[in-house]
């Protein structure tokens, strides 16, 4: 096996010593190799596969669907708050509850329900409007 330059390939020996037949070391003496006379064999017949198990569509990428949230809607903001743990999980079970019972006509889920909450509270106070 040769070492390798700067210039050539770092794998460029391992497909050399792969193309290089190894010698294999026996104590039996050389004899020729018979080979068997040719065994007639069926064909094979390969069906196609059925159309549901093809690949997706190329233009179909795996996954989530890109484009179709809040968050790559420009009407909407990501914000972060810090509520206390055991008040947002009592309201997310309290809200999951609601949606399963069908309390509300629609389903809510918790930033529609920040939303509708923060919304009610915006028409209720007097001291900011914007000017329009």
């Amino acid at each position: 096996m040769k070492t390798t330059s700067k210039n050539e390939n770092k794998f460029a020996a391992i497909f050399q010593a792969r193309q290089d037949p190894v010698p294999v070391e026996t104590n039996e003496p050389a004899t020729a190799i018979q080979t068997p006379a040719r065994i007639p064999v069926a064909p094979v017949v390969i069906a196609p596969a059925p159309a549901a198990a093809t690949a997706p569509e190329p233009n179909r990428r795996m996954g989530r669907p890109t484009g179709k949230g809040k968050s790559s809607d420009p009407a909407f903001r990501q914000v972060t708050t810090y509520i206390p743990q055991e008040l947002h999980s009592n309201a997310t079970i309290a809200l999951r509850l609601a949606n399963q019972l069908k309390v509300d006509v629609d389903k809510e889920d918790f930033s529609e329900l920040l939303t509708r909450l923060l919304a009610n509270w915006y028409e209720k106070q007097t001291f900011y409007r914007p000017a329009k």
